[in-house]
């Protein structure tokens, strides 16, 4: 199925649509309820049926549509919006549910959200790509997991070429979910989200790279190195352009780093001289004596001079007698 867009440029009730729709996406399959695509246009979705071989026209107010939202550089904010959609003739007569979707539903399902989430991301909507990147990789992994249930339980060779296709969905979704994450600034999801997609596949040199910048915003420069180096080691001849950039940020981060933190010692220093400076000097003082205690040398001689004066004295009497 595809739709089109195209913003009016009066109100609803004399809406014009422009000569050239803003937007044009084919071969997507809308889930009803995910908020894939404006209120508006999921609701006329609900109605829509393979019978319906003319394309239908869906005229919507702004607040069912993008809203005030000015981050879509084709779509002005508070605009009306005219939708054309193109039913396609393998559209069913019904609504399938979830538990009825066939491996090629699934497929097409999570493809539409990997599509719809490039272009909320090119419109710099990197909270709704998340979310959109984010459903993508969770039917793809559950995918993954039942049909390799149904091969074990049935004894059957697994579909390879449609596992291959929902890994590289799978990969390609999960970098895109760290790409969002380190937009919105939170690294270590970002990183989470890497490692995620380097468990999968080992020499993916776009999560290497971006967990390395993830490591490098983080201060961790040591772990960020040595992703680097093996990147730089798939191919010596012919380095790969983004982690010699990587390297490049790296190398100025830790230049900056080594010189604050010389500056910061610097200035530790310098305080713990002035504070040395202007601290009063240690005077240790020696408490005199009391009274009862002293005993000079004067006392001394005097008491010397008594005993003296009376053994002379005694001697004079004894020679007189």
């Amino acid at each position: 199925m595809g739709y089109c867009l195209s913003p009016s440029t009066s109100s609803l009730a004399s809406m014009i649509p422009t000569t050239e729709p803003c937007l044009t996406m084919t071969d997507i399959a809308i889930t009803i309820g995910d908020s894939e695509v404006p209120p508006s246009l999921e609701l006329a979705m609900r109605f829509v049926r393979s019978a319906d071989a003319q394309p239908l026209t869906l005229r919507s107010d702004p607040k069912y549509a993008f809203g005030s939202s000015t981050t879509r550089p084709q779509i002005p904010p508070n605009a009306s919006f005219q939708f054309t959609i193109h039913p396609s003739p393998m559209l069913p007569h019904s609504l399938i549910k979830k538990d009825q979707l066939t491996l090629s539903d699934k497929i097409a399902k999570m493809t539409t959200k990997k599509t719809l989430g490039n272009w909320e991301f090119g419109c710099s909507e990197y909270q709704r790509a998340l979310k959109l990147y984010g459903g993508g990789a969770e039917l793809a992994n559950s995918t993954l997991a039942e049909t390799e249930a149904e091969a074990e339980a049935e004894a059957e060779v697994t579909d390879e070429t449609a596992n291959q296709n929902i890994t590289t969905i799978l990969i390609s979704c999960m970098n895109n979910i760290a790409l969002c994450q380190f937009k919105l600034g939170d690294y270590r999801k970002s990183k989470d989200a890497c490692v995620e997609t380097i468990t999968i596949d080992p020499n993916n040199v776009k999560a290497i790279v971006r967990a390395a910048l993830c490591c490098i915003e983080m201060a961790d420069y040591s772990e960020a190195q040595i992703a680097l180096n093996e990147v730089l080691k798939f191919d010596e001849s012919n380095p790969n352009v983004e982690a010699v950039r990587a390297l490049n940020v790296l190398k100025r981060r830790k230049l900056a780093y080594r010189q604050k933190k010389k500056e910061m010692g610097r200035k530790m220093g310098m305080a713990g001289v002035k504070k040395e400076a202007e601290s009063p000097c240690s005077v240790v003082e020696i408490e005199e004596p009391d009274a009862k205690s002293k005993f000079p040398f004067w006392h001394f001689s005097s008491f010397l001079v008594v005993v003296l004066s009376v053994s002379i004295g005694i001697s004079i009497l004894l020679d007189r007698s």
